[in-house]
């Protein structure tokens, strides 16, 4: 028979529900702290309940990793709206996404970019990764004449990429660069990427 709060899930919630108690252990614990136990604990459901879901911690880590690429989409999707006219202002502002997701939610963050925790084959998943891999390439390859160039798409998002990640491991603490007075990011994308 069910437990009273295994009752209460019905019509896919009890997969919401897990995905949140996943997400809510990640954020607070890390991802070495989220497994299938303690995700079934927290949701108040039976530890084999889950498994009507997820068949193991892999794929309930590809499905979490699915739902934050799709919140990173958002934001970027987002940024690039707001931007005005002009490569560089649209390189900051998706920059400024990317970093403030990062540290808001350092944990989604590192788990993105997982290969040996998500599947990266998954089907969904790699949809889900295209959305934002489309938008980051499209809105960052053009340059000021609004030609593209892909190398130029790829050197902004391994700065911006490599930048945050030092950022969120504390080997990098928020500066100024030493001429401009610009905090750090924005002084690097000004210097490689500044429109003439």
């Amino acid at each position: 028979m069910l437990e009273d709060t295994e009752r209460q899930y019905h019509h896919g919630r009890l997969r919401i529900a897990l995905l949140d108690a996943a997400r809510t252990i990640l954020d607070h614990e890390g991802v070495d702290h989220l497994t299938i136990r303690a995700v079934a604990r927290l949701a108040g459901v039976s530890h084999a309940a889950p498994a009507n879901h997820f068949s193991d911690r892999r794929a309930l880590l590809t499905a979490l990793a699915m739902r934050d690429f799709y919140d990173l989409t958002w934001r970027v999707t987002q940024a690039v709206h707001a931007s005005e006219d002009g490569t560089t202002d649209r390189l900051h502002r998706i920059a400024g996404a990317f970093l403030d997701y990062a540290l808001t939610y350092p944990h989604r963050f590192r788990l993105l970019w997982r290969g040996d925790l998500v599947n990266m084959k998954d089907p969904d998943l790699e949809t889900t990764m295209n959305r934002l891999y489309e938008k980051l390439l499209v809105a960052t390859s053009l340059d000021a004449s609004g030609k593209t160039n892909i190398s130029r798409a790829i050197a902004f998002w391994s700065m911006v990429h490599g930048y945050v990640a030092l950022r969120i491991d504390a080997m990098f603490i928020p500066q100024t660069d030493e001429r401009t007075g610009e905090p750090r990011l924005t002084a690097m994308i000004n210097l490689l990427f500044a429109e003439e």
